[in-house]
Parts: structure tokens; C-alpha cells; sequence
């Protein structure tokens, strides 16, 4: 929910394409957990990995804008149905071949 209790962006409960939008290009910097529909997990880079700077940037992001950081990974989670535990195999990018 955002501060005045609206589920999207533009109000309203239906998600649209503001909302996809904006979570789309927050999610390549915050990565929230269901971030790629599972297709990303080759490429992401736990956060204990990431560069001191990197994860300086992130925190300082998500003290800045904790709404709207809330409201992305709260998209993410609602939206791709991402229930992972630490029994759950994680899923891997295999690209296609040619």
C-alpha cells in the first residue's frame, strides 16, 4: 500500500502499467526477492557479494524512499506468487540454444 492506502499508483486495486513500470525499474536496483520471475537468479548478485558502494547506495535508497521501496517489493511478492523458503531449490537462467 502506498501512504494513502492506494494499491496502485494511479489509485484504485488493479494493477496497471505505472505500477509495472515503476516496479520494473526499481527492481534492477532493489531486487526484491521475486525480481525476474525466478528467470534472473544467474545474474543477481547476493547482497553479502555486492560491493560495499553498492549496497551503500541501496541502503541509502531504501532510507530514503522506504514507501516506494515497499511498494515494489510488495508488487513483486503479491504479483509473481515467489513463496521461496531455504528448502527450495532456486531457479537458474538457462538461455536458449541457437
Amino acid at each position: 500500500l502506498l501512504a494513502d492506502q492506494r494499491h496502485s499508483l494511479l489509485g484504485g486495486t488493479e494493477l496497471n502499467y505505472t505500477d509495472i513500470t515503476f516496479a520494473a525499474i526499481n527492481g534492477l536496483w532493489l531486487w526484491p526477492e521475486a525480481y525476474g520471475g525466478g528467470q534472473a537468479e544467474a545474474v543477481r548478485i547476493p547482497e553479502q557479494q555486492q560491493p560495499t558502494a553498492m549496497r551503500a547506495d541501496v541502503a541509502s535508497w531504501r532510507s530514503r524512499f522506504p514507501l516506494s521501496s515497499a511498494f515494489v517489493e510488495s508488487l513483486y511478492q503479491r504479483e509473481r506468487h515467489l513463496q521461496r523458503t531455504a528448502a527450495q531449490p532456486q531457479p537458474q537462467f538457462e538461455p536458449k540454444p541457437k
